[in-house]
């Protein structure tokens, strides 16, 4: 295979399906005018030569069901009108890497069977031009990112067999194109989006707390418990305010009542006349005869004065008044 590089006009390179046991040397980075790249299914060992970068005119590069290690070089990002890029069934390991973001011609990305870890870059969600992706049997983990949803061109998904959590994307309503997909055996929760793609049952199958309105999905209802709670809230926000309504009418029946059993009794309630005996703390009979004796019954004598208002006679009473 080193001697490949030498090949300067060599423009596809296809040995797949072979007991090739080697690795893929630098030197292949010296064949310029090389197109398609096709390894695939053979016993190859060794890392991926970051030297594959300088072949800018490679569309097609098929290196999955081999042996790889390690991880996938960050200067491949420079293979900028890649069309389709198998890697899958190796052993790579580490993180995806966020350079692939610059494979704007990319329609096909297959990352499957392999140990990458991590999140899924967001910058997978610029390759506007991408319809399969397959990342699934991988150690992925965080959520899926949103801007997967901005890949209108987008007609196979697998993300299965990870430790993706959190929820799918509101943004995955909009991929209309969508035709096959496949979330299972995640830690997903939340709605499933309300698109075709998602109607078989084992496309999202094995995950933590998927819900759905839809009723051929058979999962709960996403909207059940959100509508029991604020159905409960709602009820006892009305008891409170009725109790207080009524609670408020009944005070002011009582207090009405009461304030016209009071009005009432004023109005029945007869004049108290005065008794001046009484106030003088005396029996009037008594004091009467008190008063005879002590005038000497009116005796003129005992008259002090008199006036146009009568006259005034001075008396002993046994009191001493």
């Amino acid at each position: 295979m080193v001697r490949w590089g030498q090949c300067h006009m060599l423009t596809h390179l296809i040995i797949s399906n072979n007991n090739i046991s080697s690795v893929i040397p630098p030197q292949l980075g010296n064949a310029i005018q090389l197109g398609q790249l096709n390894l695939f299914a053979n016993h190859l060992i060794g890392k991926i030569p970051k030297e594959l970068s300088t072949l800018s005119l490679l569309f097609e590069s098929l290196l999955g069901n081999t042996k790889l290690l390690g991880s996938i070089p960050s200067e491949l990002g420079n293979l900028s009108i890649l069309e389709i890029f198998d890697l899958a069934s190796n052993k790579l390991s580490s993180v995806i890497p966020k350079q692939p973001g610059n494979f704007w011609k990319l329609s096909s990305l297959n990352l499957s069977e392999n140990r990458f870890v991590d999140a899924i870059p967001d910058e997978i969600g610029k390759m506007c031009n991408l319809q399969s992706l397959d990342l699934n049997q991988n150690m992925l983990t965080g959520e899926i990112p949103s801007m997967l949803g901005e890949l209108h061109e987008l007609e196979t998904l697998n993300v299965s067999h990870n430790e993706l959590s959190g929820k799918i994307p509101h943004t995955f309503d909009n991929l209309i194109g969508l035709m096959l997909v496949d979330i299972s055996a995640n830690q997903l929760e939340g709605p499933l989006p309300n698109i075709k793609a998602f109607n078989s049952f084992e496309a999202f199958q094995n995950n933590k707390d998927l819900c759905s309105d839809n009723v051929t999905h058979h999962l709960k209802p996403c909207s059940s418990n959100g509508k029991k709670a604020n159905k409960f809230s709602l009820l006892i926000i009305i008891v409170l305010i009725v109790s207080a309504l009524v609670f408020l009418f009944a005070f002011i029946i009582v207090a009405y009542f009461l304030f016209q059993k009071l009005i009432k009794r004023k109005v029945k309630s007869p004049k108290a006349k005065v008794n001046l005996f009484a106030i003088w703390g005396h029996d009037g009979e008594l004091l009467y005869e008190h008063i005879i004796q002590g005038t000497d019954n009116f005796n003129p004598k005992n008259c002090i004065g008199a006036g146009g208002y009568g006259t005034v006679y001075k008396a002993e009473l046994p009191t001493g008044s």
